[in-house]
């Protein structure tokens, strides 16, 4: 995806696509090096949160005093530096995605505390109208055709340069819960159906909605490429699996002896990273499936208690987290043959802890440090 945002058991079934194969061992390798940018919060500020980065490495986000409200609404430039974005002048605003020309949307309160869609360009704001009859509303995602989703009241939405907004067909009885849309312009989300069920829904060019094979019970998607393939976890308990163009799904290659687990993460080639459950219980283990079904247990070091996977990239390489206790973390890349390294820490005694979000088309990494709970956002770029 262009624009990242940071706004699911039938053993070894598969329904459609290539048929798992075993964990597979890994070789040597060396992992590539990358340079940190801090996206820090406003002066008066002490924490921030990203809500999506574009492929030039534009950002925007919230900034906020700990624990208190409000959030304001920011964009940092490819530096880092960060600039406040106007509001309707209430308390709460929110971008939520960014297009690779830097337009930019969300939502923002009013002083009467309605929120109203809004798109910010070149950090001018403009409101976005509703459906007649509505009076609250938010834009949630933009495509590099400028086209924004959102929500019009409790309706699907969608706006085209400065057209009224036009109500997106769902399913019968579906309840959005999860939606976004890749950067060429493919929606994907999850309903949640009256008896109990949520499934994964993809959206065809023409805007006509279909609900996609399930193992039953509740389906989550996690990341989709920008041809439509989509990955998360299907059935309860939830198992790793893929979401296919035809719409069928492949359930894949479990490893180890949990079966439950997620893909968290799907590469233009169709590389996966997720995580599945562990020798014990509590904590899982990240995974790399390869295109061709073979998956691979990912290297966590003996001081650690678990890793997750956030990101794979179109050569295997897997970016994530390693998790020790208490609440020490840090944010890791796997190269391609499983090994991990640390991804570049500029205060390790200040930013205690790191994580990795997610990672866009063009290759920057994303991801958050903290020292008790506060800190600046980042991005790792590849050192070419």
């Amino acid at each position: 995806m262009a624009t990242k945002s940071v706004l699911a058991c039938v053993a070894l079934l598969v329904i459609a696509g290539a048929t798992p194969a075993a964990a597979a061992p890994l070789g040597g390798g060396h992992p590539p090096s990358y340079r940190v940018t801090l996206l820090p919060p406003l002066p008066d500020d002490d924490s921030v949160y990203f809500n999506a980065v574009n492929d030039e490495g534009i950002a925007v986000g919230s900034s906020r005093t700990s624990f208190t409200l409000p959030d304001h609404p920011v964009r940092w430039d490819r530096d880092g530096r960060v600039h406040a974005l106007p509001t309707l002048g209430g308390e709460q605003s929110l971008p939520l995605g960014i297009d690779n020309r830097g337009a930019v949307v969300g939502w923002s309160q009013t002083p009467d505390g309605t929120s109203h869609p809004v798109r910010w360009d070149r950090g001018v704001l403009r409101e976005l109208p509703v459906l007649p009859g509505d009076g609250t509303g938010s834009a949630w995602a933009i495509t590099d055709a400028g086209v924004v989703y959102g929500q019009s009241g409790e309706t699907l939405v969608r706006w085209t340069g400065d057209d009224a907004p036009v109500a997106v067909p769902v399913p019968a009885g579906c309840a959005v819960r999860q939606f976004n849309v890749t950067s060429r312009g493919l929606p994907y989300g999850t309903c949640a159906f009256p008896d109990g069920t949520t499934r994964v829904v993809r959206w065809s060019r023409d805007g006509t909605p279909r609900v996609l094979t399930t193992l039953g019970g509740v389906d989550v998607y996690a990341d989709a490429n920008e041809r439509g393939v989509i990955v998360g976890s299907s059935g309860t308990p939830g198992v790793p699996v893929r979401w296919n163009l035809d719409g069928t799904l492949t359930r894949l290659a479990p490893v180890g002896d949990s079966p439950t687990g997620t893909a968290s993460a799907i590469s233009e080639n169709g590389y996966v990273a997720g995580t599945v459950g562990s020798a014990d219980p509590r904590f899982q283990s990240p995974v790399r499936w390869d295109p061709d079904g073979t998956a691979h247990r990912l290297d966590v070091p003996a001081d650690r208690l678990e890793g997750f996977t956030a990101a794979v990239d179109e050569h295997g390489v897997v970016f994530g987290t390693k998790h020790g206790v208490w609440t020490t973390s840090e944010a890791v890349v796997w190269d391609r043959d499983g090994h991990l390294a640390e991804l570049p820490n500029p205060d390790p005694e200040w930013l205690t802890s790191s994580t990795v979000e997610g990672m866009t088309r063009s290759g920057l990494v994303l991801g958050q440090f903290s020292h008790s709970f506060d800190g600046p956002a980042a991005i790792w770029r590849p050192i070419r």
